[in-house]
């Protein structure tokens, strides 16, 4: 392979700059952190060649002490940025225990001017597929990260005032508003906009940029509903009514009408409603999380099916359709680009983005997240903006799409999500949340709460087996602090076993003598520690070449403490991974994405909640042979499933964000036992119990979550000093 100076280095759809760093795919960068770009320009720099894992340490972690566990990291993320799969590679083999090998051809070019900072126009009709004949009458329906929602009608004078407003600006806006303007961290002013004891989230704009529409979430009348208010202040008007949720609402572009999702019945559905109250229709059936195109003629939303979730664009004239993406993870929070040439959306995790007109496979932008709920593009350059959680913060961030690094627009404490950019690109809504973790011990009928006397900003908690112990993670946004400790729950008193700057530890556990813990540290440079609680001595083990784990991951140990069980993957295949508690040995035992497995009292199986081979649900794991088996389809938001002492039945924590609820299967999926209510601990704002585990002399032990929310204004400090593009 030759090589210039100035040049980029191509491999299939790919080039790579390696004076910058930066690698594009078909003109559009994906953005690299650069140990990721240094170790791409070393495997480029010698196509089809094992590259030793010495070489590469040696090269890109000159003069550093590493482990190797940080080179496995870097590779699978790198995959992860290539769209390539360890276990069938198009670009990065693995030889075991010697280095990689980068399989495609490499040539050299000279530097071309960086496609992608345009748009190409809107997409024409193209190839479609038929468009799903709505099921009669009014009906409803899910989402994903939080529940599905809820219905009603109009309205008051004040709110028909406010609404013909909305719709009479529209049109001069459209027109006649300012240059869009780009959003500057450091000169951004944050106003509170709402002190209502309920949640208020989900703001949008109208055209101009002074109406939003808002979802209110009533923990009191256990629904959503859809409300219009004003920068102006004055009376909130209600738009809905009725017991199904709204939300995810969004002004359409000239302001006539409100496009939201509706859930309720067993149904999710995109709907739209006039501003001026009534008027309501539903446009898609199994549809959520909708967004109109910049002209108002299409509309792009998720549908999920089979275990997959579609991202779809159908046409409002004819509803013709499209699908743009798929996966196997929900998808979230579409949007159309400005001109309507790109749709962005979050799979949870990271941002993609695709051609609208489709054909092409969509392409990563920025790192990964520990959570990433919704994103909005920047009206003046084209830039997204997400309520990403890196750092263990979840602020407001600006992604270029020029490879730059994202930037925070809000700081300190974290907690804002949901950004919605006005249309001149001059103000922008987010939501402020609080969350306050609580654990409570509930009677054996799952009642009768009672809050312990632990610090409200608990993450994850673990039990000890004689039920004397308490094991729990402590993050402070503040400090970007993480604590791993151990409380007993006879005298209170509490000691620190493990401190780690950075990304959140994950859920501790317990062995079955109570005498060691191992908990994951997530991050750059994952890493797995062992606790012995005789002396509090904490170790890490050492992780296998190819031993990747997932964030905020929970482990289970086998029945005699020998192994570990991660969900994770190994040699670049995701599934539950055997490891030996002394480190060094690995093995997969069954492909698939798992959280939280745990183990039967026999030590024969696990239960964990998962997906494998498209089907999402309870599974049995047989740890001997392997086998695994879908059990039910009930699925928990985080909580372990509980296995009965005999190891007959798996208990289940359901609907945990309304009516939590404890429901009992035996080894054939059967439900063989009433549905046990739970009762939450007494609170305004409520949010649900996520994670639940048995006493030992009766009852339970609860992790509560209640969340505050209120909407913010975002917009410069001095509109002076604003950049227009």
């Amino acid at each position: 392979m030759s090589e210039g100076r100035e040049g980029r280095l191509r491999f299939a759809e790919f080039e790579f700059e390696p004076r910058s760093g930066r690698l594009f795919r078909a003109g559009d960068e994906i953005v690299l952190q650069p140990r990721l770009a240094e170790v791409l320009e070393v495997l480029l720099r010698r196509p089809g060649e094992v590259v030793t894992r010495d070489e590469l340490l040696d090269a890109c972690w000159p003069g550093v002490h590493v482990t190797e566990a940080a080179l496995n990291q870097v590779v699978s993320k790198l995959r992860r940025a290539l769209d390539d799969h360890g276990a069938e590679p198009r670009f990065i083999h693995t030889h075991f225990k010697r280095g990689y090998r980068f399989l495609a051809p490499v040539e050299a070019v000279p530097v071309a001017s960086l496609a992608g900072g345009g748009e190409t126009a809107l997409a024409g009709p193209g190839d479609v597929v038929a468009a799903p004949t709505p099921a009669p009458g009014a009906d409803r329906s899910p989402s994903s990260g939080r529940p599905w929602r809820r219905y009603a009608r109009p309205l008051g004078v004040g709110f028909a005032v406010l609404a013909v407003a909305a719709v009479a600006v529209a049109a001069w806006w459209r027109f006649a508003r300012p240059a869009p303007a780009v959003f500057e961290p450091g000169a951004l002013r944050a106003t509170r906009l709402t002190f209502d004891p309920a949640r208020e989230q989900e703001g949008s704009f109208a055209a101009d940029g002074r109406t939003f529409v808002y979802v209110r979430n009533d923990p009191a009348a256990g629904q959503l509903d859809l409300y219009l208010g004003s920068l102006a202040g004055g009376q909130r008007v209600r738009l809905t009514h009725g017991p199904e949720d709204e939300f995810y609402p969004q002004f359409a572009p000239d302001g006539s009408a409100i496009l939201f999702t509706r859930a309720g019945a067993g149904e999710v559905a995109l709907w739209r409603i006039s501003p001026l109250g009534g008027d309501e229709r539903r446009l898609v059936a199994g549809a959520a999380y909708g967004a109109w195109s910049p002209d108002g003629a299409e509309v792009v939303f998720v549908r999920a099916a089979a275990a997959r979730w579609e991202l779809v664009r159908r046409r409002l004239t004819d509803g013709a359709e499209r699908r743009l993406a798929a996966a196997e993870v929900p998808l979230v929070s579409p949007a159309w680009s400005p001109r309507g040439g790109r749709i962005a959306y979050t799979d949870g995790r990271s941002l993609w983005v695709v051609d609208a007109a489709g054909g092409s496979p969509p392409w990563r932008l920025g790192p990964e997240a520990e959570i990433l709920r919704s994103l909005a593009w920047e009206a003046g350059s084209g830039a997204l903006i997400c309520d990403a959680n890196w750092g263990g913060r979840a602020n407001l961030w600006r992604v270029p799409l020029d490879g730059s690094p994202p930037a925070a627009l809000t700081l300190g404490s974290g907690g804002a999500y949901h950004p919605a950019v006005a249309l001149d690109g001059r103000r922008l809504l987010y939501t402020q949340e609080k969350l306050i973790r609580r654990l409570a011990r509930l009677d054996p009928a799952g009642a009768r709460p009672r809050a312990l006397a632990i610090k409200p900003t608990v993450d994850d908690f673990d039990l000890a087996p004689d039920g004397r112990r308490l094991a729990w993670t402590d993050f402070d946004s503040g400090t970007n602090q993480s604590d791993l400790l151990l409380t007993d729950l006879e005298s209170g008193a509490t000691r620190t076993l493990l401190r780690r700057r950075g990304e959140p530890l994950g859920p501790p556990s317990f062995d079955r003598a109570g005498g060691r813990l191992a908990v994951i540290g997530a991050g750059e440079e994952t890493a797995l520690w062992l606790i012995d609680l005789a002396d509090d001595s904490a170790r890490t083990l050492a992780l296998p070449d190819g031993l990747s784990l997932g964030d905020a991951a929970r482990a289970a140990w086998t029945a005699d403490g020998a192994d570990l069980i991660l969900p994770g993957g190994l040699g670049g295949e995701a599934g539950l991974v055997r490891l030996a508690a002394g480190g060094a040995e690995a093995e997969l035992l069954a492909a698939g994405r798992f959280r939280a497995p745990a183990v039967s009292p026999d030590g024969r199986r696990l239960a964990a909640f998962g997906t494998v081979e498209g089907e999402a649900g309870l599974h049995l794991v047989d740890l001997g042979s392997g086998e695994v088996r879908r059990l039910a389809a009930p699925a928990s938001f985080s909580a372990r499933p509980l296995w009965d002492a005999g190891g007959a039945a798996v208990r289940v924590l359901v609907g945990e964000r309304r009516r939590p609820a404890l429901r009992t299967f035996d080894l054939e999926g059967r439900e063989i036992a009433p549905e046990l209510p739970l009762e939450p601990l007494a609170g305004e704002s409520l949010w649900g119990l996520f994670d639940l585990v048995p006493l030992p002399a009766g009852g339970w032990l609860g992790l509560q979550v209640d969340y505050e929310g209120d909407l913010y204004l975002l917009e410069q400090l001095d509109q002076q000093k604003i950049t227009t593009r």
